[in-house]
């Protein structure tokens, strides 16, 4: 089998291969974080770093027609939507009914399955999606009414960064999400810092990417109610994550200081 992801995806089919006893390549952008590549090389994946996101799928592609390998896509299709519908099922097994749910979207694999699992469980939900500012795929997709390209990336969230968006999964966010928020890297990083803080919690900045919009453009929106927070990662070394955290802090402070 082969994969592409910057992180989650590329260690779930690392596990799975290792499960299963077979060989698993894995493509990964250099945005990858350090931490990922190494959990996927320790559970025996063959990781191919290549020079950017987009030419990750080009590999794959060529990987695909030389070696016969069977492509598991991050984010298009029904059995990936399936498989991360069954995280809103043990969500809502464990936590009962949420008046709305923030995902995370990257390629928007995640919050295809998740949402169109919330909506089954609960008509009543309100689901929201949110994006890093530096890779608004989902988010211009949304205003054109069909899948966007992301011209540049620049964002720290390395696994919500893919090239673009693609039609299965659009088309399912497009029907169950009722908006795509966006968040700042600035306000990742102090998601991350209060999660951690208060909640004892190591999350990568994807994983703190409800959070954050929680915290910041869906706060007077969803105050007062019982909001579902998908922390999707944590793949994250030690380095970046205490770099992250310590900015996030300060601008905490800054931000005390300026209201006082």
């Amino acid at each position: 089998v082969t994969a592409v992801s910057a992180g989650n995806h590329a260690i779930a089919v690392s596990i799975v291969a290792r499960l299963l006893g077979t060989h698993c390549k894995v493509v990964m952008p250099p945005t990858s974080s350090p931490a990922a590549i190494e959990r996927c090389k320790k559970l025996g994946a063959e990781v191919v770093v290549v020079g950017h996101v987009s030419e990750a799928f080009t590999e794959i592609e060529r990987i695909q027609q030389t070696e016969g390998r069977t492509f598991v896509h991050p984010f298009e299709g029904p059995l990936t939507a399936l498989g991360t519908a069954t995280l809103a099922l043990e969500y809502y097994q464990q936590a009962g009914r949420l008046d709305a749910a923030i995902i995370p979207i990257g390629g928007g694999g995640l919050a295809a399955g998740m949402s169109a699992a919330f909506k089954q469980l609960n008509p009543h939900i309100r689901l929201f999606g949110v994006e890093a500012e530096g890779a608004p795929n989902m988010y211009n997709s949304f205003k054109l009414g069909k899948p966007a390209k992301n011209a540049e990336v620049h964002t720290i969230a390395a696994s919500l960064a893919p090239p673009y968006s693609l039609p299965y999964s659009f088309g399912l966010c497009k029907q169950f999400l009722e908006k795509v928020v966006l968040v700042s890297d600035d306000e990742l990083c102090k998601a991350m810092a209060i999660a951690f803080e208060d909640l004892k919690m190591v999350l990568e900045p994807a994983g703190a990417a409800s959070m954050a919009a929680l915290l910041g453009p869906l706060r007077e929106e969803l105050k007062g109610k019982r909001v579902g927070i998908i922390a999707c990662g944590s793949n994250i070394d030690m380095d970046h994550f205490a770099r992250y955290v310590q900015r996030g802090m300060r601008l905490q402070e800054q931000q005390t200081h300026a209201s006082q």
